[in-house]
């Protein structure tokens, strides 16, 4: 049996599926991850399932265990990023004197603006001008939302969407 074109549209499958998340990589990304998070959890909530518990309620605790895990991991990497901090705080004198003798001059040439005689129009100017860059964390923030509401459905619905 030659499997050879089956391995092609497979391949070919996959490419196409990973071009699309990399070219619609703002709208697909909460999709993405919510499948991702769906298909982690299915397992679990099938076995909670099997229990006798309700799925919803299996889905709810999967959704804990996963937001635990997340806490835990920040509650381990705060104490490093706040060190971090700590020393860069005590760095930012020779941090502003590099500044102000590399990027200050490339600053001025690509925006316009001295970045250390900035006046409050030069910035209100610049936000209006960029203003849909600055909407971009409303995007972030629904994003967010998105993928877990659809990692809620999918774990929710697993059989719908997994199989």
């Amino acid at each position: 049996m030659n499997l050879f074109p089956v391995n092609i549209v497979f391949v070919l499958f996959f490419l196409l599926v990973i071009s699309l998340v990399f070219f619609l990589e703002a709208i697909m990304a909460p999709f993405v991850a919510g499948f991702i998070l769906g298909y982690l959890g299915d397992p679990l909530v099938d076995r909670m399932e099997k229990l006798g518990l309700p799925r919803t309620f299996g889905v709810l605790v999967v959704f804990l265990f996963f937001g635990a895990v997340v806490g835990i991991a920040i509650f381990i990497l705060l104490p490093l990023v706040l060190s971090e901090m700590g020393e860069l705080i005590g760095a930012l004198p020779q941090v502003f004197a590099w500044f102000q003798k590399t990027l200050g001059p490339l600053f001025i040439s690509n925006f316009g603006l001295d970045p250390f005689h900035i006046e409050p129009e030069q910035i209100g100017n610049k936000v209006l001008e960029n203003w849909v860059e600055a909407g971009g964390v409303m995007g972030t923030i629904m994003s967010r939302i998105t993928y877990s509401a659809f990692a809620f459905l999918a774990l929710r619905e697993a059989s719908f969407f997994l199989w």
